[in-house]
């Protein structure tokens, strides 16, 4: 039998939502409509800009349009923190994520740059 090759960046965060009975295939696709998605063998990443001041259900509604952003939210990612910062196709002051455990922090960039890249050699 031959070794089972690790999983790709796409079938490690469709593991992680499957894990948190959260629907992939839903977010996937909302974040096709009105974000910003990447897939590569190195990453898999959604996100879109939004107002980090905002409730907490609003930025987590892929579909909550915001009338100005302050901030890239990153719904979704698996693969290398490296390659996540240059797929940004503007900047924006903050950086904001979640652990499925948390609500949304909010970073300066270059802080949740170090944040995101610690452990990475």
């Amino acid at each position: 039998m031959e070794p089972a090759l690790p999983l790709s960046p796409w079938e490690r965060l469709a593991a992680t939502f499957a894990s948190h009975d959260l629907c992939f295939e839903r977010y996937f696709q909302a974040y096709c409509e009105v974000g910003y998605v990447h897939s590569s063998p190195t990453v898999c990443a959604f996100g879109r800009p939004v107002e980090s001041t905002a409730p907490v259900d609003w930025i987590r509604d892929p579909y909550h349009a915001f009338a100005a952003a302050d901030a890239w939210w990153i719904h979704g990612f698996a693969g290398d923190p490296v390659v996540l910062f240059n797929l940004l196709p503007f900047e924006l002051p903050l950086f904001g994520f979640e652990r499925f455990d948390e609500n949304p922090r909010f970073f300066p960039v270059e802080r949740a740059r170090r944040i995101l890249m610690k452990g990475v050699s």
